[in-house]
């Protein structure tokens, strides 16, 4: 083997190992971030089914409050509008983790008015 072939050879496999370990970060992140929007998920639903089963309805101005799970804390904050011509009540509950500071993840709920 001459040393061209041996360069060549080490930069397939540098390559490679470069492609896989990208991969791996990627999926990673992404395994975390489907881990934060889940319990983002539980956490707007327990907001909401508290609310509705308080009879306690935030106004047009917004309440917030925070949440212990799963070793971090979770900022809340929700609201809820009349949409009185449709005969809904829109509810809306915001989302952010604790290390997360950015976009909150936003869930709008409707509701019949009686």
């Amino acid at each position: 083997m001459t040393l061209l072939e041996v360069m060549f050879s080490l930069i397939i496999f540098s390559t490679t190992g470069l492609a896989i370990l990208q991969f791996m970060t990627q999926s990673i992140y992404l395994s975390n971030q489907a881990k934060i929007d889940v319990f983002s998920i539980l956490i707007a639903e327990n907001k909401l089914n508290e609310i509705i089963l308080n009879r306690n309805l935030p106004s047009n101005s917004w309440i917030s409050g925070h949440e212990y799970m799963i070793g971090k804390i979770w900022h809340w904050r929700a609201r809820s509008e009349d949409i009185e011509y449709l005969g809904l009540m829109l509810i809306d509950i915001e989302v952010t983790a604790e290390n997360n500071m950015g976009t909150p993840l936003c869930f709008k709920y409707y509701r019949a008015i009686n």
